[in-house]
């Protein structure tokens, strides 16, 4: 089913004149093509690489008090930390040593170093430093690009599945074991950060949006459905207008709906690989 063909269709149940509102036809449309993946999902398989940064070593909480001088030294290629509260610190290397004035809740420093290194925090208030770590590897050389560490990642598979909406099950390994170390919430993997290695995760997607640009192109829809797609393209396209008529092609919806419950089954359709950090 194309878009122009979903527009003769919704004009023959009798909305002419709506039809002509462009905008307003292609968000109805768009509007029904996600309830109807919700209603009948399309699953779909990926692999994911998690290759994160390696850690050679990690504090999740330092205490610097009033007047102290504290200082830790290290060997890797990148430092990251947040700080809260008021005082400095000094990171050393090979190439010198940088000031770094410290002020504020949740302040985030991070910096390349080069051979044996140390940092020191000093000041005369109290003030509390967190999830500090040392990098054997950095991503790039941009310095936004130094990791924020945390004994837990959250990975946002949207990053690596742009068509994600909700897991389908539990991610598992190569031998389709489940991965008991990696949590689901919210949308998000909860990982341990030194976790690596591939991730099958099946999910449910979300379609294509129609573009009004491309009437020709065929709409994101399985044949068993499309013949619900101008039944509730009209009923919210009459939602504002006339409740009555929109509750009855709403209810014509949900009734294809049952049916095609009844005698059909999904199934998982694309399989493809993502490489990435997390």
């Amino acid at each position: 089913m194309t878009l122009n063909e979903l527009k003769t269709d919704v004009a023959q149940l009798g909305f002419e004149k709506y039809v002509e509102d462009e905008d307003c036809f292609i968000a109805s449309a768009n509007r029904a093509l996600s309830i109807i993946y919700v209603d009948r999902p399309v699953s779909k398989s990926a692999v994911i690489f998690f290759r994160g940064p390696r850690i050679s070593m990690a504090k999740e909480f330092i205490e610097h008090r009033s007047g102290e001088t504290v200082t830790i030294p290290f060997t890797g290629k990148a430092i990251s930390f947040r700080t809260s509260g008021n005082g400095s610190c000094v990171i050393r290397d090979s190439t010198g040593a940088s000031s770094i004035p410290l002020s504020g809740e949740g302040q985030l420093v991070r910096q390349f170093v080069y051979g044996d290194a140390s940092v020191t925090f000093f000041g005369d208030c109290y003030f509390t430093v967190s999830n500090l770590a040392v990098f054997d590897d950095v991503l790039s050389d941009k310095i936004t690009d130094i990791p924020e560490y945390s004994p837990i990642r959250e990975i946002d598979p949207q990053d690596y599945c742009d068509d994600f909406r909700a897991f389908c099950t539990q991610p598992r390994d190569k031998n389709g074991n489940i991965i008991s170390s990696l949590q689901l919430v919210d949308g998000r993997i909860l990982a341990p950060y030194d976790y690596r290695g591939e991730l099958y995760l099946t999910y449910y997607r979300k379609p294509r949006e129609i573009d009004k640009s491309r009437p020709h192109e065929l709409i994101d829809i399985s044949g068993e459905c499309s013949p619900m797609l101008p039944l509730l393209t009209a009923a919210f396209m009459w939602l504002d207008d006339d409740a009555g008529k929109a509750q009855y092609y709403m209810s014509l919806y949900r009734d294809l709906v049952a049916n095609t419950k009844r005698y059909s089954s999904n199934k998982i359709d694309t399989v493809y690989r993502v490489n990435g950090w997390a």
